[in-house]
């Protein structure tokens, strides 16, 4: 049984204490450190499944893809942020979500439109098309 050292996955960066301290993570041996030695707590499901999917990434028998949605969903239990893309979506991912932006999600305020002056207006339609 041999280990696949270098096996990759798309970036995550971790940011613990409060965003004061960042990680990292771009491979499997990478995430296996930070799981064993730096997670904030050592219990809970999630924590433990992202231990399993690593070990079993790490030999072969699982995809890398698996240990990234695993190591997120563990970040979500422990309250630690998670930065990384959604490669399904191809957009950037930020975990946990705040109570307060899943509240502003469900019910937005209306925006206001910008409201200038007609000679401001023009000096920025002009400003613009000097750009083009």
């Amino acid at each position: 049984m041999g280990f696949e050292r270098m096996t990759s996955f798309p970036t995550i960066i971790f940011a613990f204490r409060g965003g004061k301290d960042r990680r990292v993570i771009r491979t499997a041996c990478e995430a296996a450190r930070l799981l064993l030695n730096e997670w904030p707590t050592d219990d809970g499901e999630e924590f433990f499944t992202a231990v399993r999917t690593c070990l079993q990434v790490l030999t072969g028998e699982a995809e890398p893809e698996k240990l990234h949605e695993a190591i997120v969903s563990a970040a979500c239990e422990a309250g630690v942020a998670a930065i990384t893309t959604d490669l399904r979506l191809g957009i950037l991912r930020i975990s946990p979500v705040s109570k307060a932006l899943r509240a502003l999600a469900r019910d937005p305020d209306p925006v206001e439109p910008l409201r200038l002056a007609p000679y401001r207006r023009r000096h920025r339609q002009r400003k613009w098309l000097a750009r083009s």
